[in-house]
């Protein structure tokens, strides 16, 4: 299991958490602890759960699309879509994404996830009613970090040795094959040979960065989609929310549901569970409520990523959680990690 994903593995639980309104009766024991808790402790935690009025959570779930949205985007999908059938395939979403300046995903993501707007696994085509689903898909492609690099001037290399580059850069983590790299040069025209600026090559791996995010919230989003099948049933959200407490229900479960399912199809599709991605929260808080401490020991840890996804630490990602061997971990050991990971990884982009 890749270990930075065990911050999403704690975001994704302690979001439904916040989703769902029902709450266990707490022991004595627990009652306690929560009473004598330090007034910084309950400050920082109440500031975090309350940032937001229940209404503003709900427009962020809602994140309805307006009539100027659809009449732009409609234009711009006829422009791609098959004139007859009016629909659009992997290849053609693709190139809509990267031509209209919104970003770029491989094309193996995109016939995955036509195949998830259209709710249809064999799907190869989706319509513009699918289409006008993916408002928060797009918010997550286009968002640039806008780094600063080094001035290169005129320094130009070929587009194979640019491909080359993002290959090293994003594989594994976003390409499985060497050959997905080089599908963004392929979109802008570009041959192996052409040359190609460096401040090019740096913005590409802006867009790429903004894919690699949208990768990570898609694998994150089936660890609880077990069937694969583009939704979460309630039967898969009451899975997520046992791992929180074992006396939930499918009733609760439901009533969790309904609150981010929003078109009232009864399950939660990806373009809704990305917009519950958007509210607060708190994994500090989770990580206390879940085990009633400050710090857990190695095999706490280990039982709560079994119990969420069926898979272990090994014992080399334990040590770099908890390189003392303490055995306390702490959120901010986690934390602590995810960062270094994240520092490393944006240190090995630059040449």
């Amino acid at each position: 299991m890749n270990l930075k994903n065990i911050i999403a593995l704690f975001c994704v639980i302690c979001l439904v958490k916040k989703c769902s309104s029902v709450h266990t009766e707490q022991s004595p024991e627990t009652s306690k602890k929560t009473e004598d808790q330090t007034p910084e402790t309950s400050e920082k935690t109440e500031d975090i759960t309350n940032r937001l009025s229940q209404a503003e959570k709900d427009a962020i779930l809602d994140n309805r699309v307006t009539d100027e949205w659809k009449e732009k985007w409609q234009v711009i999908f006829n422009k791609y879509a098959h004139k007859k059938r009016h629909m659009i395939d992997a290849a053609e979403l693709q190139s809509l994404l990267f031509n209209e300046s919104v970003g770029f995903i491989p094309l193996v993501q995109a016939g995955k996830l036509v195949a998830m707007l259209n709710r249809t696994p064999k799907a190869t085509v989706i319509g513009f009613e699918h289409f006008s689903t993916m408002s928060p898909i797009l918010d997550i492609l286009s968002t640039r970090k806008m780094k600063k690099y080094p001035e290169y001037g005129n320094k130009v290399i070929s587009v194979k040795e640019c491909n080359a580059m993002l290959w090293k850069t994003f594989k594994v983590k976003l390409f499985e094959k060497q050959v997905e790299a080089s599908e963004i040069t392929k979109l802008m025209g570009l041959g192996g040979y052409d040359k190609i600026a460096m401040e090019k090559v740096y913005e590409l791996k802006d867009i790429l960065r903004a894919t690699n995010e949208f990768n990570r919230l898609l694998k994150a989003f089936f660890i609880y989609d077990k069937d694969a099948d583009g939704t979460i049933t309630d039967v898969e959200l009451l899975e997520i929310m046992k791992t929180i407490d074992s006396n939930f229900t499918i009733d609760h479960a439901v009533e969790a549901r309904k609150k981010i399912d929003k078109n009232d199809d009864c399950v939660v599709d990806f373009p809704e569970f990305l917009r519950m991605m958007k509210l607060p929260f708190s994994v500090e808080e989770l990580f206390k409520e879940k085990f009633d401490e400050t710090h857990i020991t190695r095999g706490e840890l280990n039982s709560l990523v079994k119990d969420t996804i069926g898979d272990v630490l090994d014992e080399v990602a334990l040590n770099e959680i908890d390189p003392n061997h303490e055995n306390r971990i702490t959120f901010n050991d986690i934390e602590r990690f995810y960062i270094q990971k994240t520092n490393e990884e944006d240190s090995s982009e630059e040449y």
